[in-house]
Formats: structure tokens, C-alpha cells, sequence
């Protein structure tokens, strides 16, 4: 597993536990787990991931935090099969929704970018961007002024 795998895994696994409140999801549990040593329990079990694929088996729809291994098996949905076609259907829904979102970001930058009032500004570190106006033609030297007023002087220090 690569280092961004696993900070990958981390991600997930920490959305999952705020998600689920810090409390186990085992059926009739809901212990309080501990942030450091709890478990995600796969209710389409992980030994399906040839026939459902990892984007499946690995979605965090399909993954519950569980406090031990008893728990774990109690959300285990591998015995039956109209829960698992249910609960892909949910996931492949919620895939497509991601898609459909990363589209519409791609899309609303694209017309930002073609926009002639305005520029994206990308920070040196890549860690972010700026949208600023472009600057009038007519105003001679008027410089670069972002959307919440700030000159190119103190965007200077952004970048």
C-alpha cells in the first residue's frame, strides 16, 4: 500500500467514524469506540470484491465502524442477497453522484476561467487559488484587485 493509499484509508475511515457519531454500528451495540482502535466491518463482505469490484466493496456506504469482531459479523450482509442489490444500487448511485460533481467543478471553472472579468490565481505552494477581477483596460496601472479587495501588493504575499 503506497503512502497515499493509506492516507487515503485513513480519510475514509475518519469520515466514517464522525458519520456514525463515534459509536459502534453493530446491531443492538452502540458502544462508544475508541477514535484509535476501532474496526470497519464491510457489509458486502470483502471476499466478493472479484465479483463487485473494490469501488464496491471499499465504498464507504458498504463500511460500518464496529467496536470488536462479534459486531462485525452482525453487519455482515453476504447471506442476503436482495440487501447487497439494494445496497449497490445505493452505492452505484452515490458514485455517480461524485462523477456528476467533479463534472459540475470542471464545468463552473471552465466558464470561470473563459470569463474576461475574471482570473484564477494559483498559489505557489498548489495548495489553493485565488479569483480575482481582472483589471479594467482603461484604468492605466490600476493594478489587480481580488473579489474581496485586496491589491496585487497584498495578494503578492498570498503567492
Amino acid at each position: 500500500m503506497t503512502e497515499r493509499e493509506k492516507l487515503d484509508f485513513f480519510e475514509k475511515k475518519s469520515k466514517i467514524y464522525f458519520k456514525h457519531g463515534g459509536v459502534c454500528c453493530g446491531p443492538g451495540c452502540g458502544n462508544p469506540l475508541n477514535y484509535n482502535n476501532f474496526q470497519l466491518g464491510h457489509r458486502i463482505p470483502q471476499s466478493t470484491i472479484d465479483k463487485y469490484g473494490p469501488e464496491i466493496v471499499h465504498h464507504e456506504l458498504n463500511m460500518l465502524p464496529v467496536c470488536g469482531l462479534e459486531c462485525n459479523k452482525r453487519v455482515d450482509i453476504g447471506t442476503e442477497p436482495g440487501s447487497i442489490l439494494v445496497l449497490v444500487e445505493q452505492i452505484l448511485e452515490a458514485i455517480n453522484q461524485d462523477f456528476r460533481l467533479e463534472d459540475y467543478k470542471a464545468e463552473l471553472m471552465m466558464e470561470i476561467r473563459e470569463n474576461e472579468e475574471f482570473e484564477v490565481y494559483q498559489d505557489r505552494g498548489g495548495g489553493g487559488a485565488v479569483l480575482c477581477e481582472k483589471e479594467e483596460k482603461s484604468k492605466e496601472g490600476a493594478g489587480i484587485q481580488d473579489i474581496f479587495g485586496r491589491s496585487e501588493e497584498e495578494l503578492s504575499g498570498i503567492f
